[in-house]
């Protein structure tokens, strides 16, 4: 958390990410140690932001690794084995993982936050924030927007629905994603070393990746997927990287980049829907974004009846009643339809009830 502004703001792995190899690379040069053959490593589904960082600053990324830091902890032992250990900067993944220095082969968060205090420090007495350091980042090379997403699809029929979607967009020859055009896909099966080395290694190959044309203001869009190898989910990482911008149009630079990102969103989950042959409802994006796919369709089912409980005269047991159909969506039900309710009644659950 940084406190910015008067407020707090939380920095995901991506801008922390961000942060620490601008700030890194800011102290190399500063000290006029920056070379060519220095190298930030990371994985694929992290910011694309951090390969345009190290390209312009004239250094090398490895960009393209599965997800887990066990990949970015191999390519370091091959730095090691070919004699440049000392080339390695700092290793980064999304899901808040980072080293620096060679001392281990794993996620280090005290090495992080004692490059993020450190500049945290520096910032606080030019009376500025790791947010405004960020800012200048994005405004220099360009805002990126990394969004992760899911659909939630339980038990063995969920295992089911995960592989069906992962085959059909494996194999089908897929030329857009509603308004957005598919240029290239990418199948993380493929590639070195074959034969997998493993189970688990088969497992976090199983990865698509759909690169899209970009609009005029980005300069790269696209899709990765893959099943969750812990939950019950497949996992959605959109991401929209944006061109350099002047620091006074900054937001709304951000915001046109957001809309892309939701529109995409929305386009590529109604697209993996249709794979299902569900008929997924526009308000269904209105509703808890970690409902499962069968608790949303079946909210859908019983909103007519959530609805005609302005019939039921007696307050106690209107109230009831609404638990009861509620139920099954468990803790703070309302608040999980609320949005999608009020779009469509015009007013939210418990203000149409006459329960508030």
């Amino acid at each position: 958390m940084v406190r910015h502004a008067g407020t707090w703001r939380f920095l995901n792995g991506n801008e922390i990410g961000i942060v620490l190899c601008a700030y890194a690379l800011d102290r190399y040069r500063a000290k006029g140690e920056l070379t060519p053959r220095h190298v930030i490593i990371k994985t694929d589904v992290t910011s694309s932001l951090i390969e345009a960082i190290a390209a312009e600053n004239g250094i090398q990324c490895i960009g393209d690794l599965l997800v887990g830091f066990k990949y970015i902890g191999e390519e370091m032992n091959r730095l090691e084995a070919a004699g440049h250990s000392a080339d390695f900067i700092l290793g980064t993944e999304e899901s808040h993982g980072f080293i620096m220095g060679n001392y281990v082969r794993d996620k280090d968060a005290a090495s992080a936050a004692v490059w993020l205090a450190e500049l945290a420090a520096m910032l606080k007495a030019e009376g500025r924030s790791l947010v405004d350091y960020l800012d200048d980042i994005y405004a220099r090379y360009g805002y990126c927007h990394n969004y992760l997403t899911e659909i939630r699809l339980l038990g063995a029929k969920g295992i089911g629905q995960i592989n069906r979607i992962m085959q059909h967009l494996r194999e089908t020859a897929i030329e857009r994603i509603g308004r957005f055009v598919v240029t290239e896909k990418i199948d993380r099966w493929q590639g070195d070393p074959q034969p997998h080395l493993s189970s688990t290694d088969t497992a976090s190959r199983n990865v698509l990746i759909l690169k899209l044309q970009p609009t005029p203001e980005t300069r790269g869009i696209r899709v990765t997927v893959r099943p969750s190898g812990t939950e019950p989910k497949f996992k959605i990482y959109i991401e929209v990287l944006g061109r350099p911008f002047e620091r006074a149009v900054g937001e709304a630079a951000k915001a046109g980049i957001i809309d892309i990102q939701q529109r995409l969103e929305r386009d590529f989950m109604t697209y993996c829907y249709g794979i299902l042959g569900v008929d997924f409802p526009e308000r269904g994006f209105l509703l808890f974004w970690q409902l499962p796919l069968d608790d949303k369709m079946a909210y859908f089912a019983i909103e007519n009846r959530l609805a005609g409980l302005t019939d039921i005269k007696d307050g106690v047991e209107r109230k009831a009643r609404m638990d009861d159909l509620l139920a099954f969506l468990g803790a703070n039900p309302v608040q999980k339809v609320d949005a999608a309710f009020t779009a469509r009644y015009g007013k939210g659950v418990l203000d149409y009830l006459g329960l508030a």
